[in-house]
């Protein structure tokens, strides 16, 4: 049964942020972003009726939990669970797996069903054409990090393509849709 969830993001236009300084929060201190809506509107949809009648989904800042990056990169350093050698995590994406590992932990630690790790993939046009495969690369490393907290099942790699995150996020503005392309 599901009824919670936790997220890690880039930013206030994407998961969303804290409000009070926390590295880790929900509720009135969670500023909850866009695609965090998104998610929890899927969930809404996509739940079975005896679940989704227990839960709040008018105010979604209290089924999500919101966790800082920086916070998740700190206590990878601590358990040091995903080393680099022979791991199937491309060069440059090592981070990701760890962050991934660590939010899958706390997930666990504090009764989280899902947890929902985003990253975009919007490189410079010269860093997409030098590495075509880089989302692919991302998912990837987000993948092995849920599957070595054995979290897999429940671990989110939220990777968008850049154009499509911008649609996405001008799908959950109060007028959907207005003034997009710029």
């Amino acid at each position: 049964m599901f009824s919670k969830m936790v997220v890690s993001g880039e930013g206030p236009t994407d998961m969303g942020r804290c409000n009070n300084q926390a590295p880790v929060c929900s509720g009135a201190a969670y500023d909850i972003g866009p695609v965090t809506l998104l998610l929890v509107k899927l969930l809404e949809n996509n739940l079975p009726e005896w679940n989704a009648n227990q839960l709040d989904f008018d105010h979604p800042e209290q089924l999500v939990t919101f966790v800082y990056r920086a916070h998740l990169s700190e206590k990878a350093k601590q358990r040091r669970l995903i080393r680099p050698a022979k791991n199937g995590v491309e060069k440059g994406f090592m981070i990701h797996a760890q962050r991934a590992a660590e939010l899958a932990f706390y997930a666990r630690e504090n009764g989280h069903q899902i947890a929902a790790y985003f990253h975009d993939t919007d490189g410079t046009q010269q860093e997409l054409r030098d590495d075509p495969q880089r989302r692919e690369k991302l998912v990837n490393a987000i993948r092995k990090g849920f599957r070595a907290a054995k979290f897999s099942e429940n671990g989110v790699p939220v990777v968008p393509k850049p154009t499509s995150e911008a649609w996405l996020l001008c799908a959950v503005k109060t007028e959907a849709y207005q003034h997009c392309a710029a």
